[in-house]
């Protein structure tokens, strides 16, 4: 099976101690430069090294945006004054403040049809309606 392991994953791995033998032993697994991105940015040094070193030894297969908002390895800067255009279009479509970064996976996900490993509800319903499948990082664990 192929999966795109969302953000929030990231997470539930490094505060749950998952060995990354466990994970790379489920399926395909897949990311794109919004992860790396959001982890990036994460305000917090010491769980920012964590995720990114995570990010780089699981060895996802990494995907690009076909819709060309994302190019090559340049992270979202939230201070540039396109952002206020192209965020907020999708910030008022999804109904939150980080609701491009889920467009942007979701469109990974749709086009490659691959399953979406979140613990993010919303992102899940919003999903479901555009008929993806999505399972919970403890139900990918628990294959």
């Amino acid at each position: 099976m192929k999966y795109m392991i969302d953000t929030n994953a990231f997470d539930y791995f490094i505060e749950n101690a998952i060995r990354i033998q466990d994970i790379q032993s489920k399926g395909e697994l897949y990311t794109s430069n919004v992860q790396f991105s959001e982890l990036s940015n994460n305000p917090n040094d010491e769980h920012r090294e964590k995720a990114l070193a995570l990010y780089e030894e699981l060895d996802t297969t990494k995907l690009q945006l076909e819709s060309g908002l994302w190019l090559d390895n340049i992270r979202w800067d939230d201070d540039q004054i396109w952002h206020d255009s192209v965020g907020e279009g999708f910030e008022s479509a999804l109904g939150n403040s980080r609701g491009h970064y889920d467009a942007m996976i979701g469109e990974l996900v749709l086009n490659h049809n691959l399953i979406l490993v979140t613990n993010d509800r919303k992102f899940t319903r919003i999903m479901a309606r555009n008929e993806a499948t999505i399972i919970t990082v403890e139900e990918f664990l628990n294959l």
